[in-house]
């Protein structure tokens, strides 16, 4: 026994010990081996149970690798890989069993003739034989293994090759392996080992220090491993491998159910229509695409609705749900309804995400994009054939739409005059010489640039101003006497015209002609009344007429012209 003082867990084991000797003694050695044997045989044909159910998730795999390689093949390799890892660590396992049976049973505290104990790459049971001898003929043994797997110091237990914790750290390690295994799925995302498995690891694969006696607190070594008989260690240690195969078995069984936990499934099927484009010309193709949809009835789904999409092409983006919702109705089909009359003219579309409920009863959330559409204004043309004219000289304003296209992605020419873009749909001609202009326009429909025809436009001269002397025109004959007087000059007016057109007088002549027929012309350099022009007539008297001739104005173009003379008579007022 060991000397010096004692725990109470020792001396506990000391009298088990010499209880133990006793009985051995008695000739009951077999009874108590017969013991162990039959706790590690029943440890041995649950260990088969579980190999078979860790066969059975293998072969599926093989079977659905078979079917989909694609989807399969990174599961089927991440099994491999954990039978492989499971192996490794049973195959230490077994080794370990017969370190330990050579320490005990050949004095060997190192268990270097272990491989006695080895058959078929297994340790041999308990209840081996050879030569008709039992090979384990010390069950009890205590002293050797305890120098092997613990040392001499329970508080500090050895730490080097086949010792307690060398076993403790690789079983630590296992469970930290079998925790962190990801599968990349060929759909995208990453597979990873459930909660629910993880727990059982880390309840299983864990080995704390317990309280025993006087809340003492005793390392897992030191309490499984430290004077402990053989035969108990020899069926732990049986007990340990189970935990492995379990834990094999368990993420096994996960890996194969993971390749089609994410499909979903159906109870109906429809044809689903998707027109290619929103708008089409005469000429061009329509295409669309005829598909089977298949979908859940039994299984409500919801539409989320986010913000515009630009049309532009790119992966469909996530975003936070907000409150515009839409749930399917009793054919499991969600209807989206938008109303358009707040919206600009031009291209929307939205984004979306629709959620659904999972095999597995988590809600999952596929975003999508819907299309472009175009929103424009109802399109009525009238055109009088005899009025499609442009003024030469001037800035005429040409407004350009075609229906189902963007503004925005109009486009138009006319070759031989000023023509020029002011914004969407706004353009300006300024004629130049030459009795017509032809606009040619393209505009973008369902992505691709379009030719939209061409108009042609008649061009002609401005009509010429009117002259107005204190609203007095060609066509008045008389003024009153104070208007004359307070008249300032002379206006180009461009009368009915429905430019912003402006014309500026340059210079006209007053002309008098006196009772005994002498002619007076005064003549004044602008629009307004020279000092002469205005004395004369002042010198007016009822009855007596004059005239406002040779009126030079300047056209908005840069030209000249002579306007129609007005005669006046003076009258009382």
């Amino acid at each position: 026994m060991a000397g010096g003082k004692e725990t109470p867990r020792q001396k506990m084991i000391g009298m088990m010990y010499l209880v133990l000797t006793a009985l051995l003694a008695l000739n009951v050695s077999k009874e108590i081996l017969d013991a162990f044997v039959a706790i590690d045989k029943g440890v041995g044909k649950t260990n088969a149970t579980i190999d078979g159910k860790s066969a059975n998730s293998l072969a599926a795999l093989q079977g659905e690798n078979a079917k989909d390689p694609a989807k399969t093949a990174p599961f089927l390799s991440k099994a491999e890989e954990v039978i492989k890892d499971c192996d490794e660590i049973e195959k230490y396992i077994e080794e370990f069993k017969a370190h330990v049976m050579a320490a005990s049973m050949k004095g060997d505290k190192e268990g270097k003739d272990y491989m006695e104990f080895m058959e078929n790459g297994r340790a041999i049971p308990l209840d081996a034989k050879k030569d008709g001898k039992m090979v384990i003929r010390k069950p009890d043994e205590n002293q050797n293994n305890t120098a092997l797997l613990v040392g001499p110091k329970p508080d500090v237990p050895r730490q080097d090759a086949w010792s307690a914790f060398e076993l403790r750290t690789k079983l630590e390690g296992f469970r930290d392996k079998m925790k962190a295994i990801t599968v990349p799925r060929a759909t995208g995302g990453t597979w990873t080992v459930p909660d629910d498995i993880k727990m059982n690891l880390d309840s299983t694969f864990y080995y704390p220090a317990t309280a025993e006696g006087d809340n003492k607190s005793v390392l897992w070594e030191t309490k499984h491993f430290y004077h402990v008989p053989l035969a108990a260690i020899i069926t732990y240690l049986s007990t340990i491998q189970t935990s492995v195969k379990k834990a094999k078995a368990d993420v096994l069984e996960k890996l194969q159910s993971a390749i089609n936990a994410e499909d979903i499934k159906f109870t109906d099927v429809t044809v689903a229509v998707v027109p290619k484009q929103s708008y089409v010309l005469r000429g061009d193709s329509f295409v669309t695409e005829v598909y089977l949809a298949a979908f859940d009835k039994t299984r409500q789904t919801k539409v989320y609705l986010g913000g515009e999409y630009s049309g532009q092409p790119g992966t469909p983006a996530e975003f936070s749900p907000g409150s515009e919702v839409y749930t399917s109705g009793a054919d499991g089909k969600v209807r989206i309804k938008k109303m358009t009359g707040g919206m600009s003219l031009g291209d929307h579309g939205f984004r979306g995400m629709i959620e659904y409920q999972a095999p597995d009863g988590s809600n999952k959330r596929i975003p999508f994009n819907i299309p472009p559409f175009t929103i424009a204004e109802p399109a009525l043309v009238v055109s009088p054939s005899k009025m499609n004219v442009f003024y030469r000289g001037l800035p005429n304003p040409v407004e350009i739409s075609v229906p189902g296209a963007d503004m925005n992605k109009i486009e138009a020419s006319c070759g031989g005059h000023d023509f020029k873009k002011e914004g969407p749909g706004k353009f300006i001609i300024t004629p130049g010489q030459g009795a017509e202009a032809e606009i040619s326009v393209t505009a973008e429909i369902n992505g691709q640039r379009k030719s939209m025809g061409s108009k042609k436009f008649r061009v002609k001269r401005m009509p010429d101003p009117v002259p107005n002397f204190n609203n007095k025109y060609p066509t008045d004959n008389v003024i009153t006497k104070n208007a004359a007087k307070s008249a300032q000059g002379i206006l180009a007016e461009m009368k009915d015209f429905d430019f912003e057109a402006k014309a500026e007088v340059k210079s006209f002549t007053l002309v008098v002609v006196s009772s005994d027929g002498k002619v007076n012309e005064q003549k004044s350099n602008g629009k307004f009344l020279a000092d002469a022009q205005r004395q004369a007539i002042e010198k007016l008297k009822p009855g007596q007429s004059f005239s406002l001739e040779n009126i030079l104005c300047k056209m908005p173009d840069g030209t000249e012209r002579k306007l129609s003379n007005i005669t006046l008579r003076i009258i009382n007022g």
